[in-house]
């Protein structure tokens, strides 16, 4: 298999149990669809189950699609090793429902696990932080008890915010 100057080496009949790859060279395709291909690919790859892959990389989004588990090493020295929806309920800080409303209301303060409130566009979005022991669910449910919805939606906090809060312990 090949990527725009990259090979993937297999040999016919057999099938490696590891499969090392470092993730500068997931950036050094020229064009978008060879990077697509060889995300594709790798996933493909880790999917099956029977293969370990091994990505060392600073791109964070490709260990978001790839990498079920992360290892994350500073100095030689392993600050977590675990999957990574573990560490994003560890490490990653606080979700945000972001309500669209109907019409203009106040701060929608006091619901369950809601942490912080910014109201923007004179008062038709507010954005909720919520703590990770309550679900988008419950809050939607809270929410739409006391105001009319036009539209929800779930920030996540990101991958870049997990490993700056993990390199700053």
């Amino acid at each position: 298999m090949r990527f725009k100057g990259q090979k993937v080496a297999c040999v016919d009949g057999m099938a490696p149990e590891h499969l090392s790859w470092q993730g500068r060279s997931l950036g050094c395709p020229s064009s978008i669809a060879s990077k697509e291909r060889l995300r594709s690919f790798l996933s493909t790859v880790n999917a099956r189950g029977d293969v370990t892959l091994l990505l060392t990389t600073h791109d964070l989004p490709d260990v978001e699609r790839l990498c079920p588990r992360v290892i994350v090493i500073d100095h030689g020295r392993v600050l977590v090793d675990d999957d990574l929806a573990t560490l994003r309920r560890q490490f990653a800080g606080n979700r945000a429902l972001v309500v669209e409303l109907t019409e203009p209301a106040p701060p929608l303060s006091g619901l369950p696990g809601v942490v912080d409130v910014t109201v923007e566009a004179d008062g038709l979005r507010q954005r909720l932080e919520f703590t990770t022991g309550t679900t988008a669910a419950e809050l939607i449910a809270a929410v739409a008890r006391r105001v009319a919805l036009r539209d929800v939606s779930v920030d996540e906090p990101s991958i870049e915010d997990l490993v700056r809060t993990l390199y700053a312990r």
